[in-house]
């Protein structure tokens, strides 16, 4: 009961005070404990309230502490629940209510912009050299943001009219392990590497060899609990 109490009144001051991000960021580590008690309530304010309540600049100011959070105790576990409970939920609100230019920033696929969410995700977050060490909830919902970008906002990625630029190849270069069996086991995190890819197929110019690969790919799958994410990408490839 103590930590539920707990928990409860934390959250009562979050409500309250929405700038002091980092103790909401905190109270995710009622996620990763193992508590008798029923946490649901702190899932429906992070999935359900923060996206509705929360204005774009207070979502903006998520996301950027979220990028600038290095507190050594604050593991990639926690930083996993932070995607998967506030970043893309509350973000795939806005972009289903028509707010994804307030939100995102300035366009600006070519350059690199401070005040681009797009740009700062993929150029700061997205590292496809220390993926290999990452754990695997981690990757999916970075895989999962970096979804929502490429389907909502793509002309913030790349230009159609120029060559492939940065931007598009190091999302390509983070999606592509989920397409090795031996870089990539867990089906959750594979598959969301497929529907990211699929989704890069389905908004840009790509080389018929990779549609084949990805699609080739696909359908090989056999995993039951990937079974949703494979018929949304095969849906976006046929």
């Amino acid at each position: 009961k103590e930590p539920k109490l707990l928990a409860y009144c934390l959250l009562n001051y979050c409500k309250r005070n929405y700038g002091d991000i980092e103790l909401l960021f905190q109270l995710l580590r009622a996620f990763t404990g193992r508590f008798l008690c029923n946490m649901t309530f702190l899932k429906e304010y992070m999935e359900e309230e923060i996206p509705k309540n929360y204005n774009i600049s207070q979502k903006r100011a998520l996301f950027f502490r979220f990028v600038d959070f290095n507190d050594p105790n604050f593991g990639d576990e926690l930083k996993a629940k932070v995607l998967q409970h506030i970043l893309n939920p509350a973000f795939l609100y806005s972009f289903e209510k028509g707010e994804g230019e307030q939100l995102l920033g300035p366009p600006n696929p070519e350059g690199d912009n401070p005040e681009s969410i797009t740009s700062v995700f993929i150029t700061k977050v997205l590292d496809p050299e220390k993926q290999a060490d990452m754990l695997d909830s981690q990757r999916i919902y970075l895989l999962q943001f970096a979804t929502l970008l490429v389907e909502h906002a793509p002309h913030h990625i790349h230009d159609n009219n120029k060559n492939r630029n940065s931007k598009l190849r190091r999302l390509m270069t983070f999606a592509w392990p989920c397409l090795l069996s031996k870089a990539c086991v867990d089906p959750a995190c594979k598959y969301s590497g497929h529907l990211l890819l699929a989704h890069i197929i389905a908004k840009f110019a790509i080389h018929k060899k990779i549609v084949l690969q990805v699609f080739h790919s696909l359908l090989k799958a056999h995993a039951m609990e990937a079974r949703a994410i494979v018929r949304q990408a095969m849906a976006i490839l046929t």
